[in-house]
């Protein structure tokens, strides 16, 4: 199987489908949103999407989008059928639990 080499670096010109995500998400100011990015494997879904994060990490006070960044920088290798562990309640939960997290992997 080939590897996966997602990169923060623009080599497909997604650099103003990142900004546009990112203002989004900034502006969403903490209410629910949903952004989909969806394609075939390998056309850079997953660098996008740490793309996205980076653009949030430069732009983020210290507690803005922590949640968001969170959940950015793990998304890409989360599997889908436990998705619903990075919603912010469960995520909260297992933070403030570790061993919990550690049994789940």
């Amino acid at each position: 199987m080939w590897h996966d080499n997602e990169t923060t670096t623009d080599y497909l010109n997604f650099g103003v489908v990142a900004d546009a995500c990112a203002k989004l998400l900034q502006q969403a100011n903490g209410q629910p949103i949903s952004i989909g990015v969806s394609g075939g494997w390998g056309v850079g879904k997953s660098s996008l999407v740490r793309m996205v994060a980076s653009r949030l990490n430069v732009d983020a006070d210290p507690d803005k989008n922590t949640y968001l960044r969170e959940v950015l920088s793990r998304i890409a290798d989360h599997p889908i059928n436990r998705i619903d562990e990075l919603l912010p309640w469960n995520l909260m939960q297992s933070e403030a639990n570790p061993a919990q997290q550690r049994q789940a992997a």
